[in-house]
C-alpha cells in the first residue's frame, strides 16, 4: 500500500506493507502515518489505528515497544541494594570502633567471618554439611572489598538491561537459572566453595548477549549496542582476560553464563507476549524463577542422602605402605595429608576432617592396645577425648573403636573419631576418619567416608608382596625363601610360613638349621600368646612337639639359638619344665 510516513521531522512517501513492518518492529507505535482508509487526510500515530492492533501484538513488535518504554528497573535496584547492604555489613564491621551493636569489634568480625564462610556454596557446604541455603547466601557475600566493588557495577548494568528487555519476571528467572547453573558446576566439579555475586552478574551478562540474537532487528536501533554483537565484542576480551585470575571460580562464571543464555533464548517473557497475556506471563515467570531458585536447595540435601552420588567420580588408589586400596573421590585424591604418620586425605583444606589408612607395628605382646589409641588421639585433638560406643565392625575380622572430643570449657561434643582395625600378625591395619562435629552418620561427610571405607580392598602387606615376588623369581635361593617365611609370619599367614620354613629344613647346606630355628621361634611366639591354634591346619601339637624334640636331639651344642627357641616352645606348651629333672631337661641343657 502507498502511505505517507512522518519520522524524525521528515515526511516520506513509500509503498509498504505497514502491517508486516509493524509485526517485525520496523515501524513503531509513535511513528506518524497518513493513509486515507485508516487516517483520513491527517497523520495519526500507528499505535492509535485499530486495524494495526493485532500487528502490534506480534512478538517482535511487543518486544520493541517493551524496550522503548524505559520502565524503572525495580527488580535490579532491589537486588543491587541487597548485595551492597550484605557486602557493607560483611566487609564494613572492622571499620567501626571498638564495639558493633554492643559486641566487641574483634568478636563481631569473627562472627561475620564465620557467617561468610558458612554462606559459601559448593560440594562441601551443600552436600556434605547440609547447608541448603548457600546457593543464594553465597551471592550476597564477597571475599574482599575489591571483589564487591568489581561485581556491583556489572550486576547493576547487566541486570538493568535484562530487566528492560525481559521484564522483572525474566530478570528473576535469569537470576535463578544462573544460580542453579553456577551452583551445579561448582558443586560437581569445583574443588572449593565460592562466594560472590559474579554468578548472577555473568548470568545477566549472558542473557543480555542472548537477547540481542533472539530479538534481532526488533531491538530498537538506539539499544542495539547493548545486546547481541554489540555486547559480545566487549564480553569476550574481558572474559578471556580474567581466565588467569587467581582465586576466580571460572566454573561458577560459566554455569551462571549458561543459565542466563538458556533462559534468554527460550523463556516466553512478558516482553514478547500480547498485551492481554503479558501480566499472566510475568506471574508465570516469577513462579518459574521461584522453582528454579528452590531447586538447588532441594537437590543438595537429597543428594547428600544418596551416598554413592557424593563420591562420583571415584579413583581407585593403592595406599602406600599399607597393602590396601581405596576408591576415593577425586577431591580427596588431590588433597592428601597425614595423620599420626599414616596416609590421610581431606575433601579440602577448609575442614580438618581426614580419612586415614595405614599400617602400625604392634609391640612384642602383639596387643593392639599397646598403641594406646586413646593417648594418640588425646595428643592429636584439641579438647577432652573420651571413649564412645563403637560402630559395627567394617568387615569380619576388624575391631571398631570410637572417641568423642569435648570442648573443655562447655563440655559440648565438638568432634568424633571412628577407627576400624585389622590385626595381621605383627601388623595392625588402621582405617577410619576424624570429624569436627558429631552429626548424622547417614548423611553428608560421614556417609561419604563410610562409603569410601566400604570400598576397602585388603592386599598383602608391601614387605610380604615384595618377598613373595623375589621368591617366585629366585625359587632356589634359600635366603629369599627364608625372607618369604619371615614376612608371611609377620603378616599372620602362619600356616604358609610354616610350610616355607619346613621346606628349608629338607636342605643339607646349613639352611636347614635356619629353617628349623625360625619355625621353632614362630611356634614359641604363638604358644606364648595363646594363638597356637592357628597352626592346627598344619598338624596337631603332638607332632610339633615331637618334631622339636627330634631337632634338639640332633642339634650340636653350638646351635644355641635353636636350643633356646625349642626350649621356649616346649615350656610354653608345658611339654617339659625348666629344670634338669623334667622329661626333656637333658635336651634343653646341652
Amino acid at each position: 500500500m502507498r502511505v505517507e510516513l512522518k519520522q524524525g521531522g521528515h515526511t516520506v512517501l513509500a509503498d509498504l506493507d505497514v502491517e508486516e513492518e509493524v509485526r517485525h518492529a520496523r515501524l513503531h507505535a509513535e511513528d506518524l502515518i497518513r493513509h486515507p482508509p485508516w487516517t483520513g487526510e491527517r497523520f495519526r500515530k500507528l499505535g492509535d489505528i485499530p486495524e494495526l492492533v493485532e500487528a502490534f501484538d506480534a512478538p517482535a513488535a511487543r518486544f520493541a515497544a517493551f524496550v522503548r518504554a524505559r520502565r524503572f528497573p525495580w527488580g535490579t535496584a532491589a537486588l543491587v541494594c541487597a548485595v551492597a547492604a550484605a557486602g557493607a555489613l560483611q566487609l564494613g564491621v572492622p571499620l567501626f570502633g571498638s564495639m558493633f551493636l554492643g559486641v566487641p569489634i574483634s568478636e563481631a568480625a569473627a562472627r561475620v567471618e564465620r557467617a561468610a564462610f558458612a554462606g559459601a556454596t559448593g560440594y562441601e557446604p551443600l552436600l556434605l554439611d547440609g547447608a541448603w541455603w548457600t546457593p543464594w547466601t553465597s551471592q550476597l557475600l564477597h571475599a574482599r572489598l575489591l571483589h564487591l566493588v568489581a561485581n556491583i557495577p556489572v550486576l547493576a548494568y547487566c541486570g538493568f538491561r535484562v530487566e528492560r528487555a525481559l521484564g522483572v519476571g525474566g530478570l528473576a528467572t535469569v537470576g535463578a537459572a544462573a544460580v542453579l547453573g553456577g551452583t551445579a558446576l561448582v558443586t560437581a566439579f569445583g574443588a572449593l566453595p565460592v562466594v560472590g555475586a559474579s554468578i548472577l552478574a555473568y548470568g545477566f551478562w549472558g542473557a543480555q548477549i542472548a537477547v540481542g540474537f533472539r530479538a534481532g532487528d526488533a531491538v530498537p536501533p538506539g539499544s542495539r549496542g547493548f545486546y547481541g554483537w554489540g555486547n559480545l565484542v566487549i564480553f569476550v576480551p574481558l572474559f578471556a582476560a580474567g581466565l588467569d585470575g587467581a582465586g576466580v571460580s571460572h566454573l561458577g562464571h560459566v554455569g551462571g553464563l549458561l543459565g542466563g543464555v538458556l533462559v534468554a533464548c527460550f523463556l516466553p517473557a512478558e516482553s514478547f507476549a500480547p498485551r492481554a497475556t503479558a501480566r499472566a506471563r510475568r506471574v508465570r515467570n516469577l513462579q518459574l524463577a521461584a522453582v528454579l531458585g528452590v531447586l538447588p536447595m532441594l537437590v543438595g540435601p537429597t543428594l547428600a542422602r544418596i551416598t554413592p552420588a557424593l563420591s562420583i567420580p571415584g579413583e581407585q588408589i593403592e595406599v602406600a605402605g599399607a597393602g590396601v586400596s581405596l576408591e576415593l573421590p577425586w577431591r580427596m585424591v588431590e588433597t592428601p595429608t597425614d595423620v599420626g604418620g599414616m596416609p590421610a586425605w581431606l575433601v579440602s583444606h577448609n575442614h580438618d576432617e581426614p580419612l586415614f589408612c595405614g599400617l602400625a607395628r604392634l609391640g612384642a605382646a602383639r596387643d593392639p592396645d599397646d598403641l594406646t589409641f586413646l593417648g594418640i588421639w588425646r595428643a592429636a585433638l584439641p579438647g577432652e577425648v573420651e571413649p564412645a560406643p563403637a560402630p559395627p565392625p567394617l568387615r569380619p575380622g576388624f575391631t571398631s573403636r570410637a572417641f568423642l572430643v569435648r570442648d573443655p570449657s562447655s563440655g559440648a561434643v565438638v568432634g568424633r573419631v571412628v577407627e576400624h582395625d585389622l590385626r595381621r600378625g605383627v601388623w595392625l591395619l588402621r582405617v577410619g576418619y576424624r570429624l569436627e562435629v558429631d552429626g548424622d552418620p547417614d548423611v553428608g561427610r560421614e556417609a561419604l567416608y563410610r562409603h569410601v571405607l566400604d570400598s576397602l580392598v585388603v592386599h598383602e602387606p608391601p614387605a610380604l608382596a615384595a618377598a613373595r615376588r623375589d621368591a617366585s623369581l629366585f625359587s632356589r635361593d634359600p635366603e629369599r625363601m627364608w625372607t618369604l617365611g619371615r614376612e608371611l609370619s609377620r603378616a599372620g599367614s602362619y600356616v604358609e610360613a610354616d610350610g616355607v620354613w619346613a621346606s628349608l629344613t629338607m636342605r643339607s647346606d646349613g639352611w636347614e638349621w635356619e629353617g628349623a630355628q625360625a619355625r621353632a621361634a614362630m611356634w614359641g611366639d604363638l604358644a606364648e600368646s595363646r594363638e597356637e591354634g592357628q597352626l592346627d591346619a598344619a598338624g596337631p601339637r603332638d607332632a610339633r612337639i615331637a618334631w622339636i624334640e627330634g631337632w634338639l636331639e640332633r642339634a650340636s651344642a653350638d646351635k644355641t639359638e635353636l636350643h633356646a627357641e625349642g626350649r621356649r616352645y616346649l615350656a610354653a606348651t608345658r611339654a617339659c619344665g625348666t629344670s634338669t629333672s623334667s622329661p626333656c631337661g637333658g635336651i634343653l641343657a646341652p
